[in-house]
């Protein structure tokens, strides 16, 4: 991990992989002195994930299954996201990677590149409304279930996230509250 992460300041002309969805544990995030903001669901909680690149690393536009809470340690990272009344703007389709690790996974993937978009193969984009913000070191974005975003980092970054479990799960926003 040292190695990477000295890899990562480094002037490089070949590119640098992004280490992405790694698994790092309640133990090691209780460690770095964060909390969850509800505390009641913690029980229904993936693992955190931690997510370390270089500047110019991204994740392209996708929907996840369910609500997603990310927590910005280090640098800068530019989001691209879409409502889930845009989803059927986005040429999302539901892959294999979502559904190998969870059956009820409804991940979805977009062929679009969102930079460079080609209006003549994906002409429903035009009808889509991006929201565009930059998450800073010390910052916590909560992304609901369904809203597709495209993720960039601006400089060298860390960030955790930590979805909810897919099995009997209700997204935040649907749920009744007292």
């Amino acid at each position: 991990m040292i190695d990477y992460i000295e890899m990562l300041g480094m002037d490089r002309q070949e590119v640098i992989p992004y280490a992405a969805n790694n698994s790092l544990g309640f133990e090691n995030f209780n460690s770095l002195h964060l909390t969850f903001p509800f505390p009641d669901l913690k029980n229904q909680l993936e693992d955190p994930k931690i997510w370390i690149g270089a500047a110019g690393t991204s994740t392209p536009l996708h929907m996840d299954s369910c609500d997603n809470f990310c927590y910005h340690l280090l640098g800068s990272k530019k989001w691209i996201i879409f409502s889930i009344r845009d989803c059927e703007y986005l040429y999302l389709e539901r892959n294999s990677y979502g559904t190998s690790a969870n059956p009820l996974s409804e991940f979805s993937t977009s062929r679009l590149n969102i930079d460079y978009p080609d209006h003549e193969t994906f002409p429903l984009f035009k009808h889509a409304a991006a929201f565009e913000l930059t998450l800073e070191a010390g910052e916590l974005l909560y992304l609901p279930y369904g809203w597709a975003h495209s993720v960039k980092n601006l400089t060298t970054s860390a960030m955790i996230n930590i979805w909810f479990r897919l099995d009997g799960y209700i997204p935040l926003l649907l749920r009744k509250t007292k």
